[in-house]
């Protein structure tokens, strides 16, 4: 049935007309609401991934292979640079409320290695402490050694969207520990509520339109024979406003999708030029570093 069938309908059969429309606009809206705050989720875990992974560059692995998980790790400077990392890493991002490093103690309980928190606070984590709470994500990381996504979920602390990432030893590949950033569940539901903003106004404004070009079609039938030049011109009306609606959204969703395009391209860019400068940085140390140290050594006398 074209638009001009719609308006023109009156009498009992228009209201069953408009509520089949309406119940259309209401199913399609739905439709696309629930696509979108599921492409949002699937943009918010791959974040968190990328935040997380990032994270673990930055990190020595081998000073975290120093660390066993005991009181006595305190005192490291292992764990005291570690920590800082962790600490700078938390300041970085206004969501992120911990970053931490776990690791499988020898009776297999998942433990704390180390974390962001300053070492008087009420939520430090010291280290070998149990986190017998964590998600099964956790565990799926040191298994499968991908990193992943957990929650929305509860702990002591609160609740959280961790994003994890496993820290493997560059040598034999194999999982060494895991790095998480818990990051505030409020702040994953707020994305969820923004990326269903549209495709609801959107559903809003055509269910309007649709009960507004029912009414002024019944008006136009009551005044049949009279000049009403308003009423000459109402499909007119009605297709630029259903087309200015579908517009404004695909727009909107177009230009969501180009930002999260560039940003992805951009970090894809950023990650490689600083693996490739750790990667000298690691060379450096292994290999130039290591002969310097050892000419001094054989040296029996060094100048400047």
């Amino acid at each position: 049935m074209g638009m001009n069938g719609f308006i023109q309908r009156t009498g009992a059969r228009v209201p069953w007309t408009l509520i089949g429309v309406m119940a259309a606009i209401a199913v399609a809206g739905g439709l696309a609401t629930r696509w979108s705050v599921s492409s949002r989720e699937d943009w918010m875990r791959e974040d968190l991934i990328e935040a997380a992974c990032s994270a673990e560059h930055g990190l020595n692995v081998e000073r975290v292979g120093m660390l066993r998980g005991v009181a006595a790790d305190t005192a490291s400077h292992a764990y005291k640079r570690t920590k800082e990392q962790l600490a700078a890493l938390r300041f970085g991002d206004e969501n992120c409320r911990f970053v931490y490093v776990l690791a499988k103690g020898p009776d297999g309980r998942t433990k704390f290695l180390v974390d962001n928190e300053p070492a008087d606070s009420k939520d430090v984590s010291p280290p070998g402490q149990d986190y017998d709470e964590a998600p099964e994500a956790v565990e799926k990381v040191f298994k499968s050694g991908a990193p992943g996504v957990a929650g929305p979920y509860t702990d002591r602390w609160g609740e959280w969207v961790v994003g994890l990432a496993p820290i493997l030893d560059r040598r034999t590949g194999s999982v060494v520990a895991v790095l998480g950033m818990d990051f505030r569940a409020d702040a994953w539901e707020r994305g969820r509520i923004q990326a269903a903003i549209p495709p609801v106004a959107a559903t809003v404004a055509l269910l309007l339109v649709a009960v507004a070009a029912s009414l002024a079609g019944s008006r136009r039938a009551t005044l049949a024979g009279e000049d009403s030049r308003w009423g000459r011109h109402l499909e007119t009306v009605v297709a630029i406003l259903v087309g200015g609606v579908v517009t404004v959204a695909v727009v909107w969703e177009y230009d969501l999708r180009d930002k999260r395009m560039r940003k992805i391209a951009f970090a894809q860019i950023a990650n490689e030029q600083a693996d490739a400068v750790g990667e000298k940085l690691r060379k450096l140390r292994d290999t130039e570093l290591e002969s310097m140290a050892r000419y001094f050594l054989a040296s029996q006398k060094v100048s400047q």
